[in-house]
Order: C-alpha cells, then sequence, then structure tokens
C-alpha cells in the first residue's frame, strides 16, 4: 500500500532543475513525484532531487499544473510525492479527508505569488481592448489598484487568490485558466490581470521581455498567517 506524502513549501513569498515525465494514473517503476508546470519551480526541484539520488532512487515525474493538483494526485494515489504550497494543503484538508491523512509535511522554499499587469494599463471592469468601447483604462502600479479588476488565475493561485479575497475583500473578478501561456495572452491583449504561483525565478515570467507590454507589481495589501511579505526581481 502506497503512503503518500506531501513536501511542502511555504507561501506567499519556493522552489528550484530527469527522470521522464509520466501522466497521472500512468505506471511507474519507482517513486512517483507530482511536480507542475515543466518550466516552473516544483519540476526543477524534482529535477534537482533525480540528479542528486536518482542513481540510488527510481523517481518518475508526475506533471501537473501545480500544487492544488499535486494535493489531489496524493488524495487518489496517482503519486507517492508530491509539492504543494502550506496553504493549499490547509485548506483542502477540511474537503478532503484523504488530503488530511497524508503521512507527512516537510516544509521547503518559498512560493511566490506573482501579480501581472499590463505595462500601459487595461480596460477598468475587463472590458475587451485597450481603449476600445469608450472603456475607462486602468493603470495598475500596485496590487492594491486591482481592487474590482478581473484576474486571471493559474495553478495555486486559483486557490490562493480567493483566500486572499477573503482575508481584504478586494472584490476581484476571477478567470481560470488552465496555463501561464494563456493568462499572460490575457494581460497582452488588455482583458485582465493574471496571478501565477511559483519558486523564484518563475520560468513562465523570467523570459519576458521589457518590452512585452506585461509588468510585475507590488504586494502592498496586509495578510495573515501563513503568509508573508518579501520582495524578488527579475
Amino acid at each position: 500500500m502506497k503512503h503518500s506524502t506531501l513536501l511542502s513549501s511555504l507561501l506567499l513569498t519556493s522552489c528550484l532543475a530527469s527522470s521522464a515525465p509520466v501522466q497521472a494514473g500512468i505506471e511507474c517503476s519507482g517513486l512517483s513525484v507530482a511536480t507542475g508546470q515543466p518550466s516552473k519551480g516544483f519540476s526543477k526541484l524534482f529535477a534537482d532531487m533525480a540528479r542528486v539520488c536518482g542513481a540510488e532512487v527510481a523517481l518518475c515525474e508526475v506533471v501537473t499544473n501545480g500544487g492544488a493538483d499535486n494535493l489531489e494526485s496524493l488524495s487518489l494515489k496517482e503519486a507517492d510525492l508530491g509539492f504543494a504550497q502550506i496553504d493549499s494543503a490547509t485548506t483542502m484538508k477540511y474537503g478532503n479527508e484523504n488530503i488530511a491523512a497524508l503521512q507527512a509535511v516537510a516544509s521547503l522554499n518559498f512560493s511566490y505569488l506573482h501579480v501581472v499587469v499590463a505595462a500601459h494599463g487595461f480596460a477598468a471592469g475587463g472590458r475587451s481592448g485597450w481603449f476600445g468601447g469608450g472603456s475607462r483604462v486602468a493603470t495598475i502600479g500596485r496590487f492594491s489598484d486591482l481592487k474590482g479588476q478581473k484576474v486571471a488565475l493559474v495553478g495555486s493561485a486559483q486557490l490562493l487568490a480567493r483566500q486572499l479575497e477573503k482575508q481584504l475583500s478586494y472584490g476581484l473578478d476571477f478567470i481560470d485558466v488552465d496555463s501561464d501561456a494563456k493568462a499572460l495572452e490575457m494581460v497582452k491583449s488588455g482583458e485582465a490581470a493574471a496571478f501565477t504561483v511559483a519558486g523564484w525565478p518563475n520560468g513562465a515570467i523570467a523570459p519576458l521581455k521589457q518590452d512585452s507590454g506585461r509588468t510585475l507589481v507590488p504586494f502592498d495589501a496586509p495578510v495573515m498567517h501563513p503568509y508573508v511579505v518579501r520582495p524578488i526581481s527579475y
């Protein structure tokens, strides 16, 4: 019988980099490890693990969309080990007894919430286009400027953002999307801002150039445990 284990990282302000990836539910001859998108922190951390101890312990990567998916994979016994943020595990265990019964939790590195906005503003209220239809253009200089705006959420940010909204009551209008590429395209087109969670550097954010039309803004809102705020730069 498999004993699923959660390797967890502290959040707000995680992780770093292979054996061949496998999809959830596919048989693995060694330990299966639920990670995340290939360019992001959990997958890079898995690559470090495989490099250091892969010769002693066979490891297979279960590619997912991040921490929340990893918790589900562990609860369904589709993975032996998995990475997730502490706040995700704390929240999801109340609705899933299998997640609540995970065998061990070990703190690793910080995961950072990346707040991405259009560099020159976007349509207030999320109406399509930067200036179309007489829409007021919102220029976002910090997290608190997003009150009442549309925000595209990727992976673990889908849970984190809703927990923050409960604390802050900013009236954020969330849109769940299945990839960083989709979220960043929505930012570029002026449809929404985007939240994505990853270690530093975030594989989806690091390649962006100054002329990409997208920029990061600082997090200036008050937060409560288990969140902390730490600055990062790209």
